[in-house]
């Protein structure tokens, strides 16, 4: 059994999420834990090391860090972190340029499919505010229905509720400005 902490935003700084750790072991003892960070502000790998510091004992990642929003901690750049703290074992090495192999042949794939890689100055903003970007399409045609600025509201929205968006919860909020 494991408990994760999750951090599906990418909103939280390395030094919060420890104080997540801390707060469990003190409640629970020693108990598994495992991390699960998307990328927003580019924070996942500082905040996988810090974790790692702290005792947690599973790390999360995706080839090319590939992921919603601004993606997932890169299975590659983990690998090498990892390497870099620890030292390097040739396996260590040998692991590291096969993976990164795989993970090139993987963009090909996805880049063939049309897809892109690039972080979008929205999931920047949605880490930043702790948004979740499974509202993205509610509160965008929201915005433009009510003409709205997107950007601003993800950031007003974000003060008062991260967890259930609705409609009516738009409403609400937009109605009280």
């Amino acid at each position: 059994d494991v408990i994760y902490i999750v951090d599906s935003a990418g909103y939280m700084l390395p030094s919060e999420l420890k104080n997540y750790v801390d707060a469990i072991h003190q409640r629970s003892g020693m108990v598994t834990l495992g991390y699960h960070g998307h990328n927003n502000m580019g924070l996942a790998v500082a905040s996988a090391l810090e974790l790692i510091d702290a005792g947690v004992e599973y790390i999360d990642t995706t080839l090319t860090g590939i992921g919603r929003a601004g993606g997932n901690i890169p299975t590659e750049t983990m690998i090498a972190v990892l390497s870099k703290k620890f030292g390097p074992t040739q396996y260590s090495d040998n692991f590291l340029l096969s993976t990164m192999a795989i993970s090139r042949k993987f963009r090909e794939y996805v880049l063939s499919k049309g897809k892109n890689f690039d972080t979008r100055s929205e999931d920047i903003l949605f880490g930043y505010s702790g948004f979740h970007s499974s509202y993205e399409k509610l509160l965008r045609d929201y915005t433009e229905e009510k003409g709205l600025d997107f950007y601003q509201s993800i950031i007003d929205v974000s003060k008062i509720e991260k967890g259930r968006l609705s409609r009516e919860l738009l409403d609400e909020i937009f109605t009280n400005e």
